[in-house]
């Protein structure tokens, strides 16, 4: 549910015109559906879901953990997203701007990808999707992409800046969910290899290397984000990044009081409008536009 805020800056981007502004677009988890909303020029339809779809039991209720299907994930994309504010997957793939859409391997516990121009369906694009936002534990049904079991991108990859900058990416701009002082964080040691188990992990020894991996890849994310940051929702007094790459960061304000189970609608509303509005003070939107461009950005036609 916290990704509403990046639904809502993704409102804010495409506002600006900046739809077809990227040379790649990297996601994990509700950051990925995000983004295909975004691609598909149906982001304010995608940021409503949060508040209108999302917000009630069919998606969210632990009487149903032992099921291990507390997370509806079937509703979200069977009902909502496929059919009821339909993404268009078509346009997707045909878009030019790869999309990669991060996911974990169940079995070896290492983060894979796939861009929508590697994908051979519109029914395997939402398949990707969700199989990118299957949290373990909470959504144990086996997902199946190119003959492997995925799970929630955001596991080992919360942060995929660097995929992005593996790839030779110059200058990155990172949407968040949370505020870059409290920046998600992979789960803690000791749960890793009970929660990979319960969705087919093999080995524990491999799941606590890629743990290691994850970690110590996470720590230098966060480390380019602060500086790049400025301090401005992180720690203060931290030395400007050097200049290349480049990368900008956009987070939620230290007092955002959406978590990852958030009904609220009120509150996911206003989380959606911190976000667009984020994204124009980001892009030097005088504050007195600003109220003005956020109801139009969020506004669903």
């Amino acid at each position: 549910m916290r990704g509403v805020f990046t639904a809502g800056a993704l409102c804010g981007l495409d506002a600006l015109g900046a739809r077809s502004a990227f040379d790649v677009i990297h996601g994990s988890s509700g950051g990925a559906v995000n983004a295909a909303y975004f691609l598909a020029g149906q982001v304010p339809l995608g940021t409503s879901i949060y508040y209108e779809d999302l917000n009630q039991r069919a998606f969210i209720d632990f009487r149903r953990l032992l099921r291990g299907t507390a997370l509806g994930l079937d509703y979200c994309f069977d009902d909502v997203v496929g059919v009821r504010k339909r993404l268009d997957l078509a346009a997707i793939r045909a878009h030019p701007t790869p999309l990669v859409t991060h996911v974990t391997d169940a079995e070896t516990a290492e983060s894979t990808s796939l861009s929508q121009h590697e994908i051979e369906s519109d029914a395997e694009l939402l398949r990707l999707l969700k199989a990118s936002a299957a949290m373990p534990l909470v959504y144990r049904k086996p997902i199946w992409i190119r003959n492997r079991r995925v799970v929630d991108g955001a596991l080992f990859n919360p942060v995929p800046l660097p995929a992005a900058l593996a790839s030779g990416t110059t200058d990155a701009l990172v949407l968040l969910s949370r505020p870059l002082a409290i920046a998600e964080r992979a789960p803690q040691a000791w749960a890793v290899p009970f929660v990979l188990r319960s969705v087919g992990a093999r080995s524990a020894a491999q799941v606590a290397r890629a743990w290691r991996r994850s970690q110590e890849e996470l720590a230098r994310t966060l480390s380019l984000l602060e500086a790049a940051d400025g301090g401005r929702n992180g720690s203060e007094d931290i030395p400007a990044p050097d200049p290349s790459p480049a990368v900008a960061v956009i987070a939620p304000p230290r007092d955002f009081r959406v978590t990852r189970w958030t009904k609220d609608r009120a509150l996911l509303i206003a989380a959606a409008q911190a976000g667009a509005e984020a994204v124009f003070a980001a892009f030097g939107i005088p504050p007195s536009q600003r109220p003005a461009l956020v109801a139009r950005a969020l506004a669903v036609a």
